[in-house]
């Protein structure tokens, strides 16, 4: 399962850091040194090999409750830290690409339609800490399910995560776009203690066709909810949360299905996609955990720097080079016939302000 030189550990961070090879060139090390540190300092190592002896299986085999428990574990890390906050949450799915997305589209091969082909497919929906940007939860859910559907199901693990990890009382906020907002939606998601701010859709709700439709205590019921949520949505903290919303999820996108490579899935069956999942939300969450501790949380970060602290070293350079044009040698004199050339002497000059530079002229 792991050896002394970190085999689990590399595994573990995936895509999320570098692919296989190409770590950076320069401060690589700094960061694998760092990442083995946490890791160790934690017991990741007697971890793993604990919960592989429990559940006696091979490499090969490896199941979802495990892939789960190393995502806790990282979630666990960050709360020790105290970089995960777990109180607000915001919710948000992605579509996992295949290698057709037409909706007018008849797979030659089989003549299966292109509903009938997207319940085979999967999207993938985070919910994530809007204080830190770790992912609290990751889940993978059928193509063919509505986001509204599958929204109980992802806050009630991230609530469940959160809490597993120590953090007294779980979630309190559940932020998320208008293509989740519904009534049982919004009523359910409170029923279960938490503050919702739910963008709203631009139409109007008629309480007396709901009213016909599930009855007039349900109703009731609906629309306080929904009335809760309007005056979350409309508060100033409500705003503010819609706009970490639009941030925070985007970005975990960004890191593991662009970056991290998961946007296009090569593995069999929704079970082992989640298993996929797992590990590299959980990687990207370690990244986080460095960034924080470490300040740099990849080597090609690390590597950036140090090319950004070259680029101002040059520009010193030039600014120099241009302050020292400016100055004028003092004409020879000869002292015991022997000639003295007197170091240069600075004029009065006056900065310009006009390039980051610092250009110099000389002043009247």
């Amino acid at each position: 399962m792991t050896d002394g030189d970190g085999t689990l550990a590399r595994r573990a961070t995936g895509n999320a850091f570098h692919r296989d090879g190409e770590a950076g060139a320069v401060g690589g090390a700094d960061v694998y040194s760092a990442l083995s540190e946490i890791l160790s300092g934690n017991g990741f190592d007697r971890f793993c090999e604990e919960k592989v002896a429990a559940e006696k299986v091979f490499d090969e085999e490896l199941g979802l409750p495990l892939h789960r428990a190393v995502f806790d574990w990282v979630l666990d890390v960050a709360a020790r830290e105290g970089i995960l906050k777990g109180r607000r949450v915001a919710v948000d799915s992605t579509m996992l690409q295949a290698n057709a997305s037409m909706k007018t589209i008849v797979r030659r091969c089989d003549g299966v339609s292109y509903r009938k082909y997207l319940e085979k497919l999967a999207k993938a929906e985070h919910a994530v800490d809007v204080d830190s940007g770790v992912t609290v939860a990751a889940e993978v859910h059928g193509a063919d399910q509505g986001d509204a559907a599958t929204m109980a199901i992802t806050a009630s693990q991230a609530d469940e995560a959160v809490m597993r990890v120590g953090i007294s009382g779980g979630m309190t906020e559940v932020v998320a776009d208008r293509g989740y907002h519904a009534d049982e939606v919004i009523e359910k998601l409170q029923t279960m203690g938490l503050r919702t701010s739910i963008a709203e859709k631009k139409q109007k709700s008629n309480w007396k066709a709901v009213a016909q439709h599930v009855g007039q205590e349900k109703m009731l019921r609906l629309r306080q909810a929904f009335r809760r949520n309007h005056r979350r949505v409309r508060s100033a903290a409500g705003c503010a949360l819609q706009k970490l919303r639009a941030e925070y999820p985007e970005r975990s996108f960004a890191h593991v299905c662009n970056t991290g490579g998961f946007r296009r899935v090569f593995v069999r069956g929704k079970r082992n996609v989640a298993k996929r999942l797992q590990i590299h939300v959980a990687a990207a969450d370690l990244g986080i955990v460095l960034r924080k501790l470490f300040g740099v949380g990849t080597p090609r970060g690390l590597q950036g720097r140090l090319a950004a602290l070259l680029a101002l070293f040059s520009a010193l350079i030039l600014a120099f080079r241009r302050f020292w044009g400016t100055q004028r040698p003092l004409r020879r004199h000869s002292v015991a016939e022997r000639p003295l050339l007197v170091v240069y002497s600075p004029i009065p000059f006056a900065a310009v302000h006009s390039d980051p530079l610092a250009r110099f002229s000389t002043g009247s």
